[in-house]
């Protein structure tokens, strides 16, 4: 067992701690003897025994001390600090209509497919219903200028990760420069958080490609309204999302062109259900809106997963350009065998030649147990250490925090009675949502509305597209640093809280 990771600390959904843990540096000094604190207003002073009086700074938690406390290594924690809410978003919104015409924001907002089926599912509507219902709310009710699918976002995500994957999976085979194998998916910001703090030897694997959210929010502020003649920081860019943890995301530094970020402020799929509840607001009675160019819908889903379908997306693809298999199906198991491993959040996917041989083996892999078993698999051999089989035995795994995907996001609504007054268990509720987001329609991807969305980025896409993670070294001078560090699943940026809700937004 890991040293870092112990078997007690691994419970995906957890409750808030009571009590702060954040380690504070200590400084040592020669000096002794006794002091007291003074207070004054809402200042603090310490008082030595000479009269000398030194004033004592406030401490301050950040987005990424909370996202650490408690032991926290996954995406599914309940609770942030309450200046992170959807207050924020309103505060902006009412805000910006205080303003002249010429002096607004463009105020858009972009949702995630899981976050649109969990409100489906909460109001007993379909899918396309509960998006024209949502946009008829959000620019009359609210005062959004634009309402977004990220779905557009997520088939460029998909392209992007199947090329890098066969670039990858290519060079390895002609013997050429090192690529790491096997390539592991970056969209999940618990996932990468927690390998960026504690297991910086398996970011090599990381897949490069940005995630929808930030892609979403690249194409917004730096192409499509760029090419209109909007500068970045005239646009406030609000996402919906199904964790808490992407609102960590958007606060890295690799995502703000000129000091302004691609992703403004997210909230999550409880926020905005909140947003509707306080405008005395019952969706199933608002319009419809009718199509119109201020937001769009893809009225259908992807192959695969819940969690975005990377793995089918890219083994068909795979499929097709390296072994000229082009009638695979993952669903039916045609060309691919699909096998448990300990639980349904940890699967192995095998292509097979006609004759039986494996072609190519991926695997899908949510939640911190399974995740821990999978680093276990990539860390080098170390003295003393019993060897375990290598992971290079799955060419790609599609790796989420949270247990059973993104569907199951623990900013996503929790069960409730429906119109049938039935009350669902946690699993039925996650099992109910997912049937719902699953009843779309599936595609594959659309070429042609990809390439005439690449034709916004003018050959820039590389610097565009893709990021780069980087570990966290750890220079905590206090002796619970240990306890805090087996915890934290932070990136290296220090984001105060406040700046990143709903109430930013409504400013």
């Amino acid at each position: 067992m890991s040293r870092i990771l112990r078997a007690e600390d691994l419970n995906d959904f957890i409750s808030p701690g009571q009590a702060c843990i954040k380690p504070v540096e200590i400084v040592k000094t020669n000096l002794s003897g006794k002091t007291e604190i003074r207070v004054d207003g809402t200042s603090y002073y310490e008082v030595g025994i000479d009269g000398s009086e030194k004033q004592l700074e406030a401490a301050s938690i950040t987005l990424n001390d909370c996202l650490a406390c408690s032991g926290c290594i996954t995406s599914a924690e309940s609770v942030l600090v309450s200046l992170q809410s959807h207050n924020e978003v309103n505060k902006v919104l009412k805000e910006n209509q205080m303003k002249s015409q010429g002096d607004r924001q463009l105020v858009v907002i972009s949702i995630s497919p899981q976050s649109r089926a969990s409100i489906a599912a909460a109001f007993n509507l379909s899918i396309p219903s509960t998006h024209a219902r949502l946009v008829t709310f959000l620019t009359e009710i609210l005062n959004f200028d634009y309402v977004f699918d990220i779905s557009i976002a997520r088939e460029i995500c998909l392209h992007e990760s199947a090329q890098e994957f066969l670039q990858r999976y290519g060079a390895r085979k002609m013997g050429g420069e090192a690529q790491a194998l096997p390539v592991l998916a970056s969209s999940c910001p618990g996932w990468i958080c927690y390998a960026e703090k504690t297991h910086g030897e398996v970011l090599p694997y990381m897949s490069r490609v940005r995630s929808p959210q930030q892609i979403m929010g690249m194409l917004l502020k730096s192409c499509l309204f760029a090419n209109r003649g909007i500068e970045r920081k005239q646009i406030y860019h609000v996402s919906v999302m199904p964790c808490f943890d992407k609102k960590l995301e958007a606060s890295r530094g690799d995502f703000e062109v000129d000091g302004t970020r691609d992703v403004d402020c997210v909230i999550t799929t409880t926020e905005l259900v909140a947003m509707i509840k306080e405008a005395n607001v019952d969706l199933r009675e608002v319009t419809e809106a009718q199509k119109s160019k201020k937001w769009d819908y893809l009225p259908y889903t992807h192959l695969g997963s819940s969690s975005g379908g990377y793995l089918a997306h890219i083994m068909t693809l795979a499929a097709q350009q390296l072994f000229d298999i082009n009638d695979l199906e993952v669903a039916s198991q045609k060309h691919i065998t699909i096998k448990t491993i300990r639980n349904n959040d940890m699967k192995e996917y095998t292509l097979l030649s006609s004759t039986g041989d494996v072609l190519l083996r991926m695997a899908t892999c949510y939640g911190f147990r399974n995740i821990q078993n999978l680093v276990r698999k990539l860390k080098k051999d170390s003295p003393g250490r019993h060897r375990t089989r290598e992971c290079k035995e799955y060419d790609y795994v599609e790796v989420m925090a949270c247990p059973g995907g993104c569907i199951n996001g623990g900013g996503q609504v929790k069960p409730v009675l429906t119109m049938e007054e039935r009350i669902y268990t946690p699993k039925e509720w996650v099992d109910y949502v997912e049937g719902i987001y699953q009843g779309l329609p599936t595609c594959t991807l659309d070429l042609k509305s990809v390439q005439e969305v690449y034709g916004w980025m003018r050959g820039q896409e590389k610097e565009l597209l893709y990021t780069g993670y980087r570990a966290v070294e750890h220079n905590l001078g206090n002796p619970l640093g240990e306890k805090w560090i087996s915890g934290c699943i932070t990136s290296a940026e220090s984001v105060l809280v406040s700046l990143q809700s709903h109430n930013e937004v409504n400013k």
